[in-house]
């Protein structure tokens, strides 16, 4: 097999084609789900405008959305008032996005890009925002890299992740991740498929998804990520943890018995805002 070249040894698959089994991936039909299901709830985007509105004001803000998804981030700063431009690696999760754009009247750019290689200026965006992605990156570093290229001088970057507040042990996990199925077979009646990785079958064998670096199952995955900002030349970093958001998006989730088998209760995953700004020139 091919080596990854970058700074990750323990992938034995390029990052090309690890982005590439991503975008298949995300670009499945049952994976997006129908419409606006994986969109999230009315209460749980009030939650986020409600956020943003605090940290970015009143001014309207060029916003850069990496890794868009069915659009959630996007289209919640466009209906408070933001010049969106939103990306995704999967041309599924934009042609989603952008239904749900337009079932909503909503005017903003949604494109297929890649986290790792923005097709923007430098100093382009006020600001760059990203929810739950740079862990799913084989190079997290080259994209904090890129937000700090694309942003104003001033401008800063939000990035919303994912961790556990208490951490499991392998055998635990690998025991969520068997139960992962169950309910498949004992209430939706569904054969089971065996155990599988987010992306579809364990891409090499060896669980390549864990070794991402900033795969959110690892303790240190925030720490690492501060240390890439910091590294990158982000300055007045800080972190806070999306508890109002979290509320609506737990206690959605947390009515399906897959969901309680797999991630326990509510309070065991929680959502963190790691924010930082580019300085001024002098």
């Amino acid at each position: 097999m091919i080596k990854m070249r970058r700074r990750n040894d323990s992938f034995q698959i390029s990052p090309e084609e690890f982005k590439k089994r991503i975008r298949e991936h995300w670009d499945k039909p049952e994976i997006r789900g129908p419409n606006t299901s994986r969109f999230g709830t009315e209460a749980e985007m009030a939650a986020w405008k409600n956020f943003f509105s605090k940290e970015l004001g009143e001014k309207r803000l060029r916003i850069l959305d990496v890794g868009t998804g069915t659009g959630f981030l996007s289209l919640s700063l466009a209906e408070i008032g933001h010049e969106v431009v939103g990306i995704d690696l999967a041309e599924g999760m934009i042609s989603s996005a952008r239904k749900i754009a337009d079932d909503r009247g909503l005017d903003l750019d949604l494109m297929v890009g890649d986290a790792e290689s923005l097709d923007f200026d430098d100093d382009s965006f006020d600001v760059v925002v990203s929810r739950w992605v740079l862990w799913t990156l084989p190079d997290p570093e080259k994209a904090i890299s890129e937000w700090m290229r694309v942003l104003k001088p001033g401008g800063r970057a939000y990035e919303f992740g994912v961790s556990r507040a208490v951490e499991m042990d392998g055998l635990r996990r690998q025991i969520r991740e068997n139960l992962r199925f169950f309910p498949n077979i004992v209430v939706e009646g569904k054969k089971l498929q065996g155990i599988q990785s987010r992306y579809g079958n364990d891409l090499d064998g060896e669980g390549l998804e864990e070794k991402l670096p900033l795969h959110h199952i690892k303790p240190d995955s925030n720490a690492k990520e501060i240390e890439f900002f910091k590294k990158y030349g982000f300055i007045d970093l800080t972190t806070t943890l999306m508890v109002d958001a979290d509320m609506h998006r737990m206690k959605q989730k947390g009515k399906t018995l897959q969901h309680k088998l797999v991630c326990g209760n509510y309070d065991e995953i929680m959502t963190y805002c790691l924010n930082g700004r580019k300085p001024m020139r002098c």
